[in-house]
């Protein structure tokens, strides 16, 4: 017999949070948890068919007027426009001033693809901004479209397990014109950190003014204070800006319709006399992908917005299922707390939602797991997965957890600057270890990819001078401390000279992320990593390579001073010859650059610059005696140590 055609055809991995499910329905364990499914659960742990939804289904099965005959390619006419005057509210400007369009699709995540269709396929937009983190399949969504080019925002802060609103605003603000920029309406996943109305204030205005596509992703109106109005109300703030945007809606979680893919995706145009057109346009996009939508659940949804006393009752069950969410979420803190877990655990009641971002490491989720609790790698929980029978035991797994890997056997950058590298009479808000840097930074960019340049082919480089820092990130006073934005722009080939201005490249140890805010390179975007020789994984989707030239100068110590030039250069040569890719591991250890390259002796030389070429790995490690997160770099210049 001859080979199949899918004879190469390799196992993708599986969608985590499916194989959670899976892990916890083959546990045989009575005490087994699953926090790790984004649905809602009743006190008991069991799915709960909203009573609502139930009376609408019964008056629907006795209608005679109904039948399954396609629906018009847009979706059901009367559920387009109940859910939109759900998400907008009833007299919102430009449901008066028509510039209001919707299409069916199926749930949220089929209104995420119809519009990153319609934006890449009509509009051409080839960048999108998503926030780090995201709900993963954000990301897929928009590759799937075509979006070849999907950059980070910075939204957690990993210190405070907060919003890192600086990060966000900065970044957004050196996204380029046109660039798709991802929303969370409300009750962010994975964080459940969502900013302040003024925050929100600032976000649209850097938005208008950078000319940024909006694409809101409002999933959970009404799961995060039980108010329809209040969870709306950001959707409602960005539509009243005159600008031309989207927004996916959802009614998975608010209606409890997980199965039934019930979606709408609102577009709102500036020029209310482009909808034709932009209807005409978006009804072939879904002609190609599923033609015309399903009936039943959008049917569910109409009947209950359009009815009074259905309306009522729904909007009291979104009540119960949020409260029930905000008692769990007070439950386990009030046990993590009776427990002495080490840590501060208030970001726990602060987060709203269905999710919680614990902030717990991969070891600790996968001690948690042993104990067949089902959670997410990244330390998100669903809140609805807990009840007042289970949460006494999830937290004192946590806190074992906790105690048997506890986050101070990680290096802590922060933790050593303060104790050895700053005076206390000066403080802790500025973490950091000074280099210069005079020379070039390269990257080179595949499809979510970054390789090492050709470094004998340089006409490309995007040719940089400055003033940095090497920092990690610290306390939020820090942050605006070392965020210098660069007043030029390198281009290709050129030369900026900064003169004194600081500006900033730092290493994230919590993320091993090399960054800087010089706006060509725009580092703090790059999601996924790879090279010839590395596997991506390895990099766990943070790592940037670069190749830096020029002179580094550093105040910290090494296992040696780079030695002579005449014997490292012979090394590399030699090196050279066998074919190998010659490496010297440099590892980030409190703010100490140290060499693992054992030939290397000390020397007396003092300031005087040894010229040094190597290729390495600047990493930035997590865990004792475990590579973390690394960075491939070549430096080719002088490192010397400075007093």
């Amino acid at each position: 017999m001859s080979d199949s055609v899918f004879k190469d055809v390799e196992s993708a991995p599986p969608i985590q949070v499916f194989q959670l499910t899976k892990l916890f329905l083959d546990s045989t364990d009575p005490n087994k948890v699953n926090l790790g499914v984004g649905a809602y659960r009743t006190e008991e742990g069991k799915p709960w068919v909203l009573p609502v939804v139930r009376a609408a289904e019964l008056q629907m099965a006795s209608d005679e007027t109904l039948n399954h005959e396609y629906l018009p390619v847009a979706g059901l006419p009367d559920f387009r426009t109940a859910a939109t005057r759900i998400l907008l509210g009833q007299g919102h400007k430009v449901l008066a001033e028509g510039k209001v369009e919707s299409f069916q699709a199926l749930g949220g995540t089929g209104a995420l693809r119809l519009g990153a269709a319609f934006l890449k396929n009509v509009m051409k937009f080839s960048t999108v901004y998503i926030s780090d983190p995201t709900w993963e399949n954000h990301r897929g969504v928009f590759q799937a479209a075509g979006f070849n080019d999907i950059k980070l925002y910075r939204y957690w802060d990993n210190e405070t397990r907060g919003l890192n609103f600086a990060g966000m605003c900065e970044d957004l603000s050196n996204a380029p014109a046109n660039a798709v920029v991802i929303l969370h309406g409300v009750a962010h996943n994975p964080t459940g950190i969502d900013p302040t109305r003024e925050q929100w204030r600032q976000i649209a205005q850097i938005c208008k003014e950078k000319n940024l596509f909006v694409f809101v992703d409002c999933a959970y109106q009404g799961f995060a204070s039980g108010s329809l109005e209040e969870d709306a109300w950001a959707s409602r703030y960005l539509a009243d800006q005159d600008i031309d945007m989207f927004v996916a809606q959802s009614f998975s979680k608010n209606f409890g319709l997980y199965n039934e893919r019930v979606g709408n995706l609102v577009v709102i145009s500036k020029d209310p006399k482009k909808l034709t057109e932009i209807r005409s346009q978006m009804e072939i996009q879904i002609r190609v992908v599923w033609s015309n939508p399903p009936n039943h659940g959008a049917r569910i949804v109409t009947t209950v917005l359009n009815n009074t006393a259905f309306f009522e009752e729904w909007k009291g069950q979104i009540l119960t299922m949020a409260n029930r969410i905000k008692k769990m979420r007070q439950e386990l803190l009030d046990n993590l707390k009776k427990l002495g877990t080490p840590g501060n655990w208030d970001h726990i009641t602060k987060q709203i939602g269905m999710f919680s971002y614990t902030g717990l490491t991969e070891k600790q989720v996968e001690y948690l797991k042993s104990k067949s609790i089902y959670l997410l790698s990244s330390g998100r929980i669903s809140m609805c997965g807990l009840t007042s029978k289970n949460v006494a035991y999830v937290a004192k797994t946590m806190d074992e957890a906790i105690r048997a890997y506890p986050r101070d056997e990680s290096f802590s950058f922060v933790e050593f600057a303060r104790q050895k590298l700053n005076p206390p009479e000066q403080g802790y808000n500025v973490v950091k270890t000074s280099v210069i840097i005079d020379g070039a930074l390269e990257r080179e960019m595949g499809e979510n990819e970054f390789k090492l340049k050709d470094t004998e082919s340089s006409e490309s480089f995007i040719k940089i001078k400055m003033l940095g820092v090497l920092s990690s990130t610290s306390t939020p006073e820090a942050e605006s401390k070392q965020c210098v934005t660069l007043d030029e722009e390198a281009e290709d080939g050129e030369n900026v000279d900064l003169g004194e201005v600081q500006n900033i490249l730092s290493i994230d140890t919590q993320a091993g992320t090399l960054r800087t805010s010089v706006k060509t390179f725009k580092t703090r975007s790059i999601q996924t990593v790879a090279s010839d020789k590395v596997e991506p994984d390895t990099y766990k989707n943070r790592a940037i390579p670069a190749r830096f030239e020029g002179t580094m100068m550093t105040p910290v110590y090494f296992d040696g001073i780079m030695i002579t030039p005449e014997k490292l250069d012979v090394m590399l040569t030699e090196a050279s010859k066998k074919g190998d890719n010659f490496s010297l591991p440099i590892k980030l250890q409190g703010g100490m650059l140290s060499t693992a390259f054992k030939a290397m002796s000390q020397t007396d030389k003092g300031d005087e610059p040894v010229p040094v070429k190597f290729h390495g790995k600047l990493q930035g490690l997590l865990e004792p005696n475990k590579d973390g997160q690394s960075v491939p770099v070549t430096f080719d210049g002088n490192m010397r140590k400075l007093e």
